[in-house]
C-alpha cells in the first residue's frame, strides 16, 4: 500500500534532483568542453603513470614494459599497458553509498558530488565521439543530449536505495561492452571481488575510479576524534588520533591495493583519483588513453 508521507518523500527527491540537475550538468559540461577545445592542461607530472592494466607477456613486447611486481605475484609475466580499447556500447554506475557523502573540510567536495562530476564528463565525451552510452541498470543506449539529461537525472536520483557496489545477478552488461565504475570502494575486499566476478562474467573492458577523500588517506586530524560507520549507526572514539596513524593509513593502502589487485586480476583499468585534486586533469587522463585507442580525436 502506497502512503501519502511516501509519495511526499518521493516527489521531494525529485523536486530536489530537478534543481540540481543543471549544475550538474554545467560542471559536466564545462570539464568536458574544456577537453575537446584543448583548453584544459594537465598539471599534474608524469601523465598516464596513475592507470594499470595488464595482458601477459609476448613474443616481441619489450623487456622495460614488464611489470616485475604484479609478474612476482603469479607464475606469469605481465606487461603493463595503458591503452583501454574502448566498445561501442559504455556504461556507467556510479557509488550512491552512504561513505560517499563524506568531505573532510568545508572547502573540498563530497566524493558523490566528485564522482557524479567525472562520470557525466566522460559520458559526454563518449557522446560527442559517437560512442552509445548508458547507465548499469538499464539496457537502453544513445548518444543524444536527452540520453545525456538521464544520465544525470539516474545520477542525482535518491529515492532509490542506496548502492555502495553494482549489485550482482540483477543487470547482466550486453557483451562486448565497456563499463566505468566510479566510488569509494571501501566495502570489504570479498564483497567487492564477489561484484567484480559477476561483472567481469560478460565485461572484459572495466575501468575503476576510485574516489577517495584525502583524509581518508592520511589521516592527518590531531587530539580526540570519532568516526562513525557509514552502516548501523557505528561510532568510535579515539583519543588520540595520531596514535593510529601509521596502523590506518597501512590498511587504506592494503584496501587500495586490493582493489588494484582485483582490478589487474581481471585486466581491467584502475585509477585512484583524491578529492583535493582536479577532476579536470583525473578526467583528461582517462580521455587521453581512450581517444588513443578508439581512433577519435585526441586533444593537443
Amino acid at each position: 500500500m502506497v502512503r501519502l508521507k511516501d509519495i511526499l518523500s518521493f516527489r521531494h527527491e525529485a523536486d530536489k534532483a530537478s534543481a540540481l540537475l543543471p549544475a550538474l550538468m554545467m560542471r559536466a559540461e564545462k570539464v568536458a568542453s574544456g577537453i575537446l577545445h584543448g583548453d584544459h592542461a594537465l598539471r599534474k607530472a608524469g601523465a598516464g603513470e596513475k592507470f594499470w592494466q595488464f595482458r601477459e607477456y609476448e613474443p616481441g613486447d619489450r623487456p622495460q614494459d614488464i611489470d616485475w611486481r604484479q609478474s612476482a605475484k603469479t607464475e606469469n609475466i605481465y606487461i603493463r599497458q595503458r591503452e583501454w580499447q574502448i566498445a561501442q556500447k559504455t556504461f556507467f554506475w556510479c557509488s550512491s553509498g552512504d561513505g560517499m557523502a563524506y568531505s573532510s573540510a568545508k572547502t573540498l567536495p563530497q566524493k558523490l558530488d566528485v564522482a557524479r562530476v567525472i562520470t557525466l564528463a566522460l559520458a559526454i565525451l563518449l557522446s560527442r565521439a559517437d560512442e552509445q552510452i548508458g547507465m548499469f541498470g538499464d539496457s537502453k543506449t544513445g548518444r543524444s543530449e536527452l540520453r545525456l539529461e538521464q544520465i544525470a537525472q539516474t545520477l542525482l536520483d535518491e529515492t532509490k536505495d542506496p548502492e555502495s557496489l553494482p549489485a550482482a545477478g540483477v543487470f547482466p552488461v550486453p557483451q562486448h561492452s565497456s563499463l566505468i565504475l566510479a566510488g569509494d570502494f571501501l566495502e570489504p575486499l570479498p564483497h567487492i571481488a564477489e561484484s567484480f566476478d559477476y561483472l567481469s562474467a560478460s565485461v572484459q573492458n572495466a575501468l575503476v575510479v576510485q574516489v577517495l577523500d584525502p583524509q581518508e588517506l592520511d589521516l592527518n586530524f590531531q587530539g580526540r576524534v570519532t568516526f562513525q560507520g557509514s552502516r548501523h549507526g557505528e561510532r568510535e572514539t579515539v583519543n588520540n588520533v595520531r596514535s593510529i596513524q601509521e596502523q590506518y593509513k597501512q590498511r587504506i593502502q592494503n584496501q587500495i591495493q586490493g582493489v588494484y589487485d582485483l582490478c589487474a586480476e581481471r585486466n581491467w583499468t584502475y585509477i585512484l583519483h583524491r578529492t583535493d585534486q582536479p577532476l579536470a586533469d583525473t578526467v583528461l587522463e582517462i580521455w587521453l588513453m581512450i581517444g588513443v585507442t578508439s581512433g577519435h580525436g585526441v586533444p593537443a
